[in-house]
């Protein structure tokens, strides 16, 4: 978890939230962001030994129970696993508005579709959020070294002037 604050009540928070997580015997590095957001993330993206990765912010949550080795089955460099997008949504707290679901197709696997990216609007024209997609290491390492971006929300911005590879892939 990378993580900066801007005063000691806020660092205090951190240091709270570190010392509680470890009661949970959760596998978390935290890394206080250094000299700035870029350098900080592709240090701690080139020292990750994954084949996958996905980024969450800090107001994420699961509400239901996630089985990881399904994201190990179904992304691959053709696919966007999301975590974020289901058959459910339906309006875009983005945009402000109702959007229309693309064309879901069912999987021969547990409770999973697959759809194109780009086919309607809001979130699901959005394959490079941050918030619970899983993308190939070596893919988020490329675009994060070479695009500029000081902060995680324009970090996404950045991501976006990508979206022409996700046309080339599938959403799950």
């Amino acid at each position: 978890i990378i993580y900066k604050f801007s005063n000691y009540k806020h660092g205090k928070s951190y240091n709270d939230l570190i010392l509680e997580a470890k009661k949970f015997n959760f596998e978390i590095e935290w890394v206080k962001e250094k000299n700035n957001f870029k350098n900080t993330l592709i240090e701690v993206l080139e020292n990750i030994i994954t084949d996958k990765i996905f980024f969450l912010t800090d107001d994420d949550l699961f509400i239901n129970d996630i089985d990881f080795n399904d994201c190990e089955k179904l992304s691959d460099k053709d696919l966007i696993f999301s975590f974020r997008l289901s058959k459910n949504i339906s309006f875009s707290y983005n945009l402000q508005k109702k959007i229309k679901l693309p064309k879901l197709s069912k999987l021969n696997y547990k409770n999973y579709y697959k759809f194109n990216w780009f086919e309607t609007d809001g979130e699901w024209n959005y394959p490079w959020s941050v918030n619970g997609h899983v993308y190939l290491s070596s893919d988020i390492i490329i675009l994060s070294s070479i695009t500029d971006y000081y902060a995680p929300n324009s970090y996404e911005a950045a991501l976006q002037d990508f979206n022409f590879l996700g046309k080339n892939k599938l959403g799950i």
